[in-house]
């Protein structure tokens, strides 16, 4: 369970925003339903203050947010630029990773900065993984350039593994509901480590 206390007030209703420890990891889910639409994700909105001040108050080795939205991806369409002011809080105080959903496929990206370009000493790791409903179809458009793995038209799971001071992950494939065993992509170089 998640605390509502007064420094964390993220599961009020309306705002849907909120953080907490998991072992020496500080996990941060934020709130981009219907592109921000009904909570801002603007730089001086209440989620993004609230967002400088759990990350200034919450300075862990190793962080992990969630957001529904990419910034990031494959194709026009499956791009959140709304997020970027979010994403740039994220990037300016060393999160590691960033989980995605909403376009129906796995990709993942090399560690970027909030303008798309790489940056593998502070950049942040990302991961779209919307393949857990209907895995969605591939896309003919050219994947930009920090792109690193794309898997279309797989339902999958993500196992993150957050250990002190690194983090891996496996995509695995699902069949008939149940996860198959069958690893489509996992962490390259074993662990990546926290910044």
């Amino acid at each position: 369970p998640v605390p509502n206390t007064t420094t964390n007030p993220g599961l009020r209703l309306g705002k849907g925003y909120y953080s907490y420890d998991l072992g020496s990891w500080h996990i941060v889910a934020l709130n981009s339903n219907d592109h921000c639409a009904y909570v801002s994700c603007a730089a001086d909105s209440d989620q993004a203050t609230w967002l400088q001040n759990d990350l200034a108050n919450h300075p862990a080795q190793c962080t992990l947010a969630y957001i529904h939205h990419p910034l990031y991806a494959t194709g026009s369409g499956g791009r959140a630029p709304e997020v970027k002011p979010l994403v740039q809080i994220l990037y300016d105080h060393g999160a590691d990773v960033l989980l995605n959903a909403h376009n129906h496929r796995y990709e993942r990206l090399a560690r970027i900065d909030p303008n798309g370009n790489r940056d593998p000493v502070k950049g942040t790791r990302t991961i779209t993984v919307g393949t857990g409903g209907e895995p969605g179809q591939g896309t003919s458009a050219t994947p930009p350039p920090y792109s690193e793995v794309r898997i279309f038209d797989t339902p999958g799971i993500i196992r993150m593994d957050l250990s002190g001071g690194s983090y891996s992950w496996k995509f695995v494939a699902v069949k008939n509901g149940k996860p198959s065993g069958k690893v489509m992509d996992s962490t390259p170089t074993g662990t990546e480590a926290c910044h």
